[in-house]
């Protein structure tokens, strides 16, 4: 099937699309575009509550929103969503319309994984476009220790570790295909789980990345405590997100690892340099064993 033929035959009422702007006539301006392009399944959000019930009740094929409103930037929405912290799949389309085009804000936004982004005003002929690529294709998705959405690199640095590229559901085209939803719906958890095996993988090269840097730390002769207590923050995030994510009634020995390296980041944290080697020695011991478990058994 050509790209044309998907286009001229894609079944865009039934698309499920959840539109989140605070603004009241600029939403309208959304749906009534959603609206005279075919698509029907929209539901709205007005305020991050809503946002936030919606994306857990609502089933999200693609969210079209805005990056931020007076008090909160949404960005944080999508980041949660994309590492699997809200009661929803993280594979939604996400589409987020900017208020401006500042480089840092740009970059905030693309960071937390959204699909693509419109810089505002909001050109209708530009958002039918849009919509319309999602339907065609998706870029695979990335997974790092601290980010989760489509790879955006074109080449890889000399030298740098590959990250792992995984391709995901697209629920927008499966949609507009046609697709059953228990079809859809199965292979988004197949995608959930391989999302998760992978970013245990990264969170356990993180740990083990801390650690060899804790181990420098530690044995200078004057400790910087600032940084040993950032870096043990740190690790206490990769564990605790390991934890999260072992699955409860596999792999215990991982799970009880990270717990173990949990409560030794709390032991050291903000701890005295004169007892500082004695706790030390149990969180570097924790540390290492959790990353050597992950590597045999992910």
């Amino acid at each position: 099937m050509t790209p044309d033929d998907v286009h001229s035959n894609a079944l865009r009422h039934l698309i499920r699309i959840l539109v989140f702007i605070d603004n009241e006539s600029m939403m309208n301006r959304v749906v009534d575009l959603l609206q005279f392009h075919g698509y029907a399944e929209i539901a709205v959000a007005r305020n991050p509550d809503e946002l936030g019930m919606s994306l857990r009740f609502f089933p999200v094929d693609l969210l079209v929103s805005v990056s931020r409103t007076e008090h909160v930037f949404i960005g944080h929405f999508i980041h949660d969503l994309r590492h699997g912290r809200l009661e929803c799949h993280p594979f939604p389309i996400v589409l987020m319309l900017l208020p401006t085009a500042e480089e840092n804000h740009v970059r905030a936004v693309i960071d937390c994984g959204v699909d693509d982004l419109l810089v505002q005003p909001l050109d209708g002929d530009r958002l039918a476009k849009r919509l319309g690529s999602f339907i065609l294709e998706r870029r695979p998705f990335t997974v790092t220790h601290d980010y989760i959405g489509p790879n955006r690199r074109l080449a890889n640095r000399p030298g740098a570790e590959v990250a792992p590229l995984i391709h995901v559901p697209n629920p927008v085209r499966a949609r507009a295909l046609g697709l059953d939803d228990a079809s859809l719906q199965e292979s988004l958890q197949e995608a959930g789980i391989l999302l998760n095996r992978l970013k245990i993988q990264r969170d356990g090269h993180q740990v083990d990345w801390l650690l060899q840097n804790l181990m420098t730390a530690f044995t200078e002769p004057n400790k910087d405590l600032m940084a040993i207590n950032e870096l043990v923050s740190q690790l206490a995030g990769a564990a605790t997100e390991i934890v999260r994510r072992t699955p409860e009634r596999s792999v215990q020995t991982i799970r009880d690892q990270a717990r173990k390296v949990v409560d030794a980041t709390r032991a050291i944290v903000f701890t005295q340099e004169a007892v500082i080697d004695v706790r030390a020695r149990t969180l570097v011991t924790a540390s290492r064993k959790l990353a050597e478990l992950i590597a045999t058994d992910f």
